[in-house]
């Protein structure tokens, strides 16, 4: 009888753990959306301003203006394939452009082609499905890259008649994507979905860090200066070292209403824009 009882107590402590589970599991998300909700939203405003900001960056000649995305989540939404946006420079038309895109590493490429039609300064996004999103993979303590450059180059070109362009000169551009590792290597987060929606962290993490790099700061200074401060501060900034100290000191400034991101993010604004 020893054995079919401990099943029953087993499956009744797993019904009462599942049951235990659902009901504290919306008080839970509650309590959480209204401590962090708002050091959430200024987190992922600096990323979405950046991302703005950098589309159109890059020119082929003085044809176009484009930009690539190979991100999974891009402007707070989960893309399925990478995309090109593009739009003419100086308030130009142009009845066709034909583009030739290709991802590659040293031993593999991927390759897109694509015809755009009525380009004007009127933004245009379309789709390159045979590019994979760059989803960079650790296996084994190595990184893995879907392709380490990406090269845009204009094969075709006709003007606001339908004639074909000849163009003696070489229209393309390799662009280099940059990556933020941290997510592998430490316990940072970057994109994360919660309460129905994506966010970004980068800008909550980087403020994160500014802590201890200020208290080492601290420390040396005071080391160089012989300052009586100096063991207070070498003791600061060893316990702000420890993550979950760290934690508690950075959300006891941005609990709720996130007063401290919200004047980091001004400081940004006013000094690069």
């Amino acid at each position: 009888m020893a054995e079919p009882l401990t099943y029953a107590t087993s499956f009744f402590i797993k019904i009462l753990s599942f049951i235990f589970g659902i009901l504290i599991k919306k008080p839970v998300e509650l309590i959480g959306k209204f401590l962090y909700l708002e050091a959430y939203k200024v987190s992922t405003a600096y990323n979405s301003y950046l991302e703005i900001n950098r589309i159109f960056r890059h020119s082929l000649g003085e044809i176009v203006d484009y930009d690539i995305n190979w991100s999974e989540i891009y402007l707070n939404k989960k893309q399925p394939n990478c995309t090109l946006r593009i739009k003419a420079k100086n308030n130009q038309y142009f009845h066709k452009i034909t583009f030739c895109i290709t991802a590659s590493l040293d031993n593999l490429k991927y390759q897109s082609v694509v015809d755009i039609y009525d380009v004007s300064d009127m933004p245009c996004v379309v789709a390159l499905p045979s590019i994979p999103l760059r989803n960079i993979e650790l296996k084994n303590d190595r990184l893995y890259e879907p392709y380490s450059r990406v090269k845009i180059e204009i094969k075709e070109l006709f003007d606001k008649a339908g004639n074909a362009i000849d163009f003696n000169w070489d229209l393309k551009n390799t662009v280099y994507p940059i990556d933020n590792l941290d997510r592998f290597f430490t316990k940072k987060e970057s994109d994360v979905y919660k309460w129905g929606q994506w966010w970004n962290l980068d800008f909550l993490e980087s403020e994160k860090d500014e802590i201890p790099r200020l208290c080492h700061a601290y420390a040396f200074n005071a080391r160089f200066k012989r300052s009586r401060k100096v063991y207070f501060w070498q003791a600061v900034a060893w316990l702000v070292d420890i993550r979950f100290i760290l934690n508690i000191c950075f959300w006891s400034r941005n609990i709720i209403r996130a007063k401290q991101l919200k004047k980091a993010l001004d400081r940004f604004l006013k000094e690069y824009y």
